[in-house]
């Protein structure tokens, strides 16, 4: 815990060295959120598929933003996109609610119904920080596509309850 004594050393940590330190007040935290595709497309065919998701997201109110953290992006492998899930600005906690996690899911099958894609996946952590710097034992869950719900479902309510974050790589 911050005191007198070590308050300036590790807000330096945090600031400079970029170092997660667990912050007690995670009341005002909203969760980072990030899906991925990847697939054998050529750099032209990204421009149409970005208008398309962005249109699907759009009928759906999604909100999304396109993410390209080099971390991020390592930790997948160097995916062809990647978008970060903004949040109601009324959301004040880090829970992820049933209606989220139920357009998450239709985001996933959307890109995945998309020809040429090879595979999808998502990041969930507390915050942008935790999602960046993920930590060295995050384990990418694979699965099938066919058994998203489930692996989904019960991977967000773990992250509920516990705040580790999750990664899941659908093929």
């Amino acid at each position: 815990c911050p005191g007198d004594h070590n308050a300036e050393y590790l807000r330096v940590k945090r600031t400079k060295l970029g170092h997660l330190l667990d912050n007690d007040n995670e009341k005002n935290v909203i969760p980072f959120i990030a899906i991925f595709m990847d697939g054998n497309y050529k750099s032209i065919e990204l421009v149409s598929i970005k208008n398309q998701i962005n249109e699907f997201c759009k009928f759906k109110q999604i909100s999304v933003k396109l993410e390209s953290s080099p971390r991020l992006l390592a930790l997948w492998n160097r995916p062809k996109i990647v978008w970060r899930i903004l949040h109601s600005s009324n959301q004040r906690n880090i829970e992820i609610s049933k209606e989220e996690i139920f357009k998450i899911e239709q985001f996933i099958k959307k890109l995945y119904s998309l020809k040429k894609s090879t595979k999808v996946g998502l990041l969930v952590s507390k915050n942008l920080e935790q999602a960046i710097h993920p930590t060295n034992n995050i384990k990418i869950m694979k699965e099938n596509i066919l058994n998203q719900q489930n692996k989904l479902g019960a991977a967000t309510k773990k992250f509920n309850i516990d705040k580790v974050p999750f990664t899941i790589e659908y093929s």
